[in-house]
């Protein structure tokens, strides 16, 4: 029996975030680093050019621009990752978020300026599923959670990788104060 897209986008979405969930779980230490990456998060404005960082203590970055995690093999970026994934589901803006899950769009919801504030929250792990064994796949399924999560029609996913890389940006460009996107995507370099 034939799998429907909205069903694999769901499957898709389940698997990282469960795996997020169980490396969260086991990690310990990091706190300072989840912390200016919350930072980060809470005082960034919307559509802006790429930053880096490096995850050793004490680095501070350009709070206007995406972040790039970074570190020797080791250090922990994976875990940090998952951890900042699982925390961003719960804390932003320094606002309280009330939890809401819908079958295709696990999400938060909150208030901001009296205005409703839906927050998506995307995680990858790369080649930890087999729709993410390729940039051109991880870039696919990105895509087709953003257009679902804000409404939008997911059949106009284009399906080479450099009409993805086109298209991602203008997926992202979705993005509002009171609608952010939260990407969060680990190991990248090993696509």
């Amino acid at each position: 029996k034939a799998v429907a897209p909205s069903d694999l986008l769901l499957i898709e979405i389940l698997r990282h975030r469960r795996f997020a969930v169980n490396a969260a779980r086991t990690a310990v230490g990091s706190e300072h680093v989840l912390d200016e990456i919350n930072h980060y998060i809470d005082t960034r404005p919307v559509k802006q050019q790429a930053s880096f960082v490096d995850a050793d203590p004490g680095n501070h970055f350009d709070t206007s621009a995406p972040l790039v995690v970074f570190g020797p093999a080791g250090i922990g970026k994976s875990t940090t990752i998952a951890r900042l994934a699982v925390r961003a589901k719960h804390v932003h803006a320094a606002q309280t978020f009330k939890a809401t899950t819908d079958r295709e769009n696990p999400r938060n919801v909150g208030v901001l300026d009296g205005k409703p504030r839906i927050k998506t929250v995307i995680v990858r792990f790369a080649r930890l599923t087999n729709r993410c064994q390729t940039a051109r796949d991880l870039l696919f399924y990105v895509c087709h959670q953003i257009l679902h999560a804000f409404d939008k029609d997911v059949t106009s996913t284009p399906h080479s990788y450099n009409e993805l890389v086109e298209f991602l940006p203008r997926c992202l460009s979705m993005a509002t104060c009171n609608r952010p996107i939260v990407l969060v995507i680990d190991s990248v370099h090993e696509l």
